[in-house]
């Protein structure tokens, strides 16, 4: 998920992030495409913004290396001790894309994450290493700046981020040549200190947040809401097209509609699984994991919530869930068991509702290098909060790279689709 900041005046302490309220009521079933959809699928009564994306590596592939209990390979009962190898680092690539800050206009790439609901890019007054080699946002050389003062601090696990919220226009560019004005006098975050090497060698230099105002500072709009409210978008709805290789072209945000052409069949829509009708990020309700179509039993009756989110790059889950299936598939890590041509693995199936959104090997194992040597990893992770906020699964890249997303606001609800 996106790490959150908070409004914390600059000699209090910092907060540590990555609160999660969770879903515990149970959601209502997904449905298919009917005729309300239509404005959404086709999006002919408004215009729509296409926003080309770029995947970024923006961290090493550090490998870890654990020791799990896992079946005997004769078949008997007994259970055996085996080396199991994943990645350490849930958010190890990235899609990132432009946004355009003040007047005149300048650029800044940014994660564009449905995980977390503010926003932030570097500020030009910044002078640690981190700063001077990204994209700085200058607001002495904007026209329509305003100073809003209020600070904000946010800790990660690696270090942490200090900076003020500041106010003015974001704009973003179709097509063509032509940047168009979308949010006026945005509140957002200014980041003028940073401590730790951990953003030093991201290739991005800021983050838009996706997801709903409840998880925004108080008195800020997450940028998307603030589109819709400006009026310049009738339909409320943005989609995700994430392409399946490293540096391949065709990645896109699209808002306002969805584009037809980037995925196949019928769009299955989900709502959202909340708690007291007041959702902070798009969690749908996953109701069981299939291992080659047999249950695993997990998130049995009532279901787990399983966020969906563009800012983390595998699948996550608590230790107690995944790890059973990081055990059941296996994955070679010298890749004995896995090419694109041939393997043994086992298709997953996510069951979200009552759909299965099935992965197939090709889908769900990644490669990576360490020490020159090439490594298959599967792309899953244990990922576990304090109780009384899990357990929560996360629907990262590994999953979005298979399925077109679409995130309707106003129905609450999210359509899931066969990527072309």
């Amino acid at each position: 998920m996106g790490d959150q900041p908070y409004p914390y005046p600059m000699h209090t302490r910092s907060v540590l992030l990555f609160a999660v309220c969770i879903a515990t009521t149970l959601a209502l079933p997904h449905r298919t495409t009917d005729p309300s959809d239509a404005a959404i699928l086709e999006g002919d009564d408004g215009p729509m913004l296409f926003i080309p994306l770029e995947r970024v590596k923006v961290g090493e592939h550090k490998v870890v290396h654990r020791e799990m209990e896992m079946e005997n390979e004769d078949g008997s009962d007994d259970l055996e001790w085996r080396m199991v190898a994943m990645l350490e680092n849930h958010k190890t690539t990235q899609y990132v894309g432009p946004i355009f800050v003040g007047n005149p206009q300048q650029r800044i790439d940014v994660i564009w994450d449905t995980g977390s609901s503010n926003t932030w890019v570097y500020a030009q007054s910044c002078e640690t290493d981190v700063c001077r080699s990204h994209q700085r946002y200058d607001h002495a050389a904007s026209s329509t700046y305003r100073k809003n003062g209020q600070g904000m601090v946010i800790k990660y696990g690696s270090g942490s981020i200090e900076g003020m919220l500041s106010e003015d226009t974001v704009s973003f560019c179709t097509t063509g040549p032509q940047c168009h004005t979308y949010a006026d006098n945005l509140k957002f975050g200014e980041v003028s200190w940073t401590s730790g090497d951990s953003f030093l060698w991201g290739q991005y230099s800021g983050i838009v947040g996706l997801g709903f105002p409840s998880l925004a500072i108080d008195g800020t709009t997450p940028p998307f809401d603030a589109m819709f409210l400006s009026g310049k978008f009738p339909n409320p709805v943005f989609a995700f097209y994430m392409t399946k290789k490293p540096n391949e072209a065709g990645s896109s945000l699209t808002v306002g509609g969805v584009q037809k052409q980037k995925y196949t069949g019928p769009v299955h829509w989900h709502r959202v699984f909340v708690k007291d009708k007041t959702p902070e990020y798009w969690t749908l309700k996953l109701s069981d994991v299939l291992i080659d179509g047999v249950s695993m039993g997990v998130c049995q009756p009532n279901g787990c919530p399983i966020a969906v989110d563009t800012g983390t790059s595998l699948i996550t889950g608590p230790s107690s869930m995944i790890n059973r299936l990081v055990q059941k598939i296996n994955v070679d890590p010298e890749c004995k068991n896995f090419n694109e041509q041939t393997h043994t693995l086992p298709r997953i199936g996510l069951v979200i509702d009552d759909i299965t959104y099935d992965l197939d090997p090709v889908d769900y194992v990644i490669n990576v290098e360490e020490s020159g040597q090439r490594l298959c990893l599967g792309g899953f992770r244990d990922l576990d909060l304090p109780p009384e906020k899990g357990p929560l699964w996360i629907a990262g890249d590994v999953f979005l790279r298979r399925y077109y997303s679409i995130y309707d606001r106003n129905g609450l609800k999210v359509g899931l689709a066969q990527a072309a």
